[in-house]
């Protein structure tokens, strides 16, 4: 799917590719970004929901790109949430003034007792900085993962466990 933000009626955006998921808004307006229109995100709440996309379950390659400016940060806002988290899903999350890409591990949950369950990170931003925009992306090319912050490649982590994907994605 490919989401730019750039339409927004009756609360909807349409996917720009052909699957035709379009993302619903949830306490998220249309502001001006630094290539057209970007989304804000006000407060607890505040989404962006992409219905679920079954393709991505099993998947050995995927791809999550987004640009972000961060004017405050926390214990663990989500940038992309992709699916339901233990079992498997995916991850861009800040812990403080850090950014991060982290998988679970499909099929096993960390809540069970005697699953084994399993979970990977690869850095983006080590050190956020407040009113800067960053193009963060992931890769998954089955066994490597690998980030990139505009552009330059800044971490890397082996991955041996295809995407785990169950429900919606969240942006915010």
């Amino acid at each position: 799917g490919h989401w730019d933000f750039t339409e927004v009626m009756g609360g909807l955006s349409p996917d720009g590719s052909d699957t035709g998921d379009d993302a619903e808004l949830q306490g998220a307006s249309q502001v001006q970004g630094p290539f057209g229109k970007a989304l804000a995100f006000a407060g607890n709440g505040a989404a962006v929901i992409i219905p679920g996309l079954p393709e991505l379950d099993g998947s050995e390659e995927m791809t999550v790109s987004c640009w972000v400016l961060w004017q405050e940060t926390g214990q663990y806002p989500n940038i992309v949430s992709g699916g339901v988290w233990s079992p498997g899903g995916f991850l861009i999350f800040v812990k403080d003034d850090t950014c991060s890409f982290r998988m679970g591990r499909p099929g096993h949950s960390a809540s069970r007792a005697g699953d084994q369950w399993r979970e990977i990170s690869s850095g983006l931003v080590r050190k956020i900085v407040m009113g800067r925009w960053y193009h963060l992306a992931a890769t998954l090319k089955r066994p490597n993962i690998v980030t990139y912050v505009n552009g330059k490649r800044v971490g890397a982590a082996r991955w041996d466990h295809p995407v785990g994907h169950e429900g919606d994605i969240r942006l915010g």
